[in-house]
């Protein structure tokens, strides 16, 4: 093969090599050439040179002048020629000197310009150091952990598996790490151009940042912070001086320049503590083409990139500002319209302020969603869901009738998606008011197109509702399955309480209907001390009277007295009503009709065939009865008793 391979000495283990620029320069290199004499080596090579009128001498001439021993001279000249800058020819025992001495000394007086690229090569067997194609003078060189390429503009490059190329001119090419000023690049296919002195980054995997913030050191010096996201960019030029100084003596304090000539990316997918939340591909910013100077000392106000952001199914494409946000990251904060940004589709939308920065897209003031607003001092918005806790909650009712008027104070929320519902929770002791009408929800709502549906302890005017299955509308509330608690007039507990009901609260109608749901479900009165399981009941708000039948037997007539003497002991009816006062003993009869007093606290039966008392069934007369508090039935007149089959 036509290469030429640099390695290590033959038996050794490690390889050490060197590869130098024919203009480096480095002033402290300079410095410790001289050691410990009054005058600098090269100086004296340069007068000496001048004095014999050739660049090419004796070693024992050039040791006469010096007045030294020609051996420590020897010594000199061969270290030097070591250094490459002069070539020593041991045949005939003399040197010249060669270009990189006049270079040293003009680099060192500020007249010429110079670079600092030196390239060293620190390898284990069994890699070589360096291998050069001869078809086309490629240099490959192994074992490169670092090389400067300006050390005024602070840039230098990390390649790869410690592996660069050396081409024509000084030419770099490499993958990996390069560092300029106050950027990070990563990415594959870079390449250096000593001619232009850029960078040409072909393929940028990322870009990190970090700027100067306000903060100092104990020198004075501008404390650097990392900005947390990093930018993906397809290409970029990245000028490191002008081409004719690249020993940076001058002061050119626009270098380093970026040049992005296409379009940058910024994701959101790795923000901490909410990884993958926002996925790549549907949440990123595409930055317009930009160009910064002075990269080395990159403030925060420097930054401003602008571009469109894509909000996945938040948000639609908006073009916006970046900048960086007090938590050092990149961001936006989006100007709102005074008719707000629609977001999740239409599906609601935001007024006031909303931003992305590390805490994720976040907005700020007021929301609404179908006839529901709220207002909030954080929105946080997230594909599955928003969430916030809202310090004022109002849902309008609509023309539909699906929801009633409602509003609260500091309020759990939860928006899901994609199912579009809207979960709000109520703080202790500060629960939903409702219908503008006294009544109130301690418990949680959920809120969709088509329903308002929640679960908790729904309190009215004059009654507490307890239930997981509430159906709201404009002017109902529904229940499947509830406990519902009459309050008394007279005392602090109930006037009556009815369990396992499905129940309906029309406000319009001014009623609540009842239907016990089991054979098991009851209602009692608690002041009157009977319970009641007749199927079905219905209150009006106005009368206060709650009235009881049983259905299907609303039209039964009354028993006849003989009909009451034909009456088996051992099939009695089934009592509807049961006292359970068992002072004096326990009263249980059947009705088919019911009625209770709430102000008057009273209950008057209906459809009551007979009380079974011992071994008499007593018919009160026209089957009616009167029950007060404390069971105290009123006194029966004309009443049928039939004793023993008679009467």
């Amino acid at each position: 093969e036509s290469k030429v391979i640099l390695t290590r000495a033959k038996g050794a283990s490690l390889g050490h090599a060197e590869f130098e620029s024919g203009s480096f320069f480095n002033a402290n290199y300079f410095t410790r050439l001289a050691g410990i004499d009054e005058y600098h080596p090269l100086v004296r090579f340069k007068r000496f040179a001048e004095y014999y009128y050739s660049t090419t001498f004796p070693i024992e001439e050039f040791a006469k002048w010096l007045n030294k021993p020609v051996e420590t001279v020897t010594g000199l000249c061969i270290d030097m020629a070591n250094r490459g800058f002069i070539f020593y020819d041991r045949k005939y025992n003399e040197i010249t000197l060669k270009k990189k001495v006049d270079d040293f000394l003009n680099s060192y007086s500020g007249k010429q310009d110079y670079d600092v690229l030196r390239i060293n090569s620190e390898t284990k067997a069994p890699v070589d150091n360096a291998i050069l194609d001869l078809t086309d003078f490629d240099l490959q060189v192994n074992g490169v952990n670092r090389v400067f390429l300006s050390d005024s503009q602070r840039v230098a490059l990390y390649p790869y598996n410690q592996q660069l190329t050396i081409g024509k001119n000084r030419t770099l090419k490499f993958d990996g790490v390069v560092e300029a000023g106050l950027l990070t690049f990563f990415g594959h296919d870079f390449n250096f151009n000593y001619d232009t002195f850029k960078i040409n980054l072909t393929k940028i995997d990322s870009i990190i940042f970090a700027v100067e913030t306000d903060e100092r050191d104990f020198y004075g010096n501008p404390l650097i912070k990392r900005v947390e996201n990093t930018i993906q960019l397809a290409s970029a030029e990245l000028y490191i001086d002008d081409p004719n100084n690249k020993s940076g003596l001058q002061s050119l304090r626009q270098y380093p320049i970026i040049n992005a000539t296409d379009s940058s990316y910024i994701f959101f997918d790795d923000l901490p503590g909410l990884a993958n939340i926002y996925p790549k591909e549907d949440f990123y910013f595409v930055a317009d083409p930009f160009m910064y100077e002075n990269i080395d000392h990159f403030r925060i106000e420097d930054l401003d990139v602008s571009g469109v952001f894509f909000g996945g199914n938040i948000l639609n494409p908006t073009r916006q500002i970046l900048t960086i946000q007090p938590d050092n990251s990149l961001g936006f904060n989006m100007f709102i319209p005074e008719e707000g940004v629609e977001i999740y589709g239409s599906k609601g939308r935001i007024y006031d302020s909303l931003s992305i920065s590390s805490k994720g897209l976040v907005g700020k003031g007021n929301l609404t969603h179908l006839t529901a607003a709220i207002k909030s001092k954080e929105l946080k918005f997230f594909p599955d869901s928003m969430v916030t806790q809202a310090s004022v909650f109002t849902l309008d009712r609509d023309s539909a009738g699906l929801y009633p008027i409602l509003s609260s104070q500091d309020v759990e929320i939860k928006w899901l998606m994609p199912e579009d519902e809207w979960l709000a929770v109520s703080s202790r002791g500060k629960g939903f008011s409702m219908f503008d009408n006294g009544t109130t929800l301690d418990g949680s709502l959920s809120l969709k197109p088509q329903s308002l549906t929640g679960e908790g302890i729904v309190n009215t005017t004059d009654s507490r509702i307890t239930s997981n299955t509430f159906s709201f509308t404009a002017n109902s509330i529904k229940a499947d399955s509830c406990d519902y608690n009459f309050k008394s007039p007279s005392t602090s507990g109930y006037a009556f309480i009815a369990e396992n009901t499905r129940t309906e609260i029309n406000f319009d109608l001014r009623e609540t209907q009842f239907h016990l749901n089991t054979d098991t479900s009851i209602i009692k009165f608690p002041e009157i001390q009977y319970i009641c399981n007749m199927t079905d009941f219905t209150y009006n708000h106005d009368t206060r009277i709650l009235s009881m039948e049983q259905k299907g037997k609303e039209t039964t007539q009354l028993l006849t007295p003989d009909m009451l003497l034909k009456t088996d002991f051992k099939n009695l009816d089934k009592p509807t009503f049961l006292a359970t006062n068992v002072i004096g003993g326990t009263i249980a009869f059947s009705s088919w009709k019911a009625r209770y007093h709430v102000d008057q606290e009273y209950i008057e039966a209906e459809n009551i065939n007979y009380l079974h008392i011992a071994d008499a069934l007593i018919q009160p007369e026209q089957g009616k009865l009167t029950i007060n508090r404390r069971a105290k039935i009123n006194q029966l007149q004309n009443a049928i008793v039939a004793i023993n089959n008679k009467h």
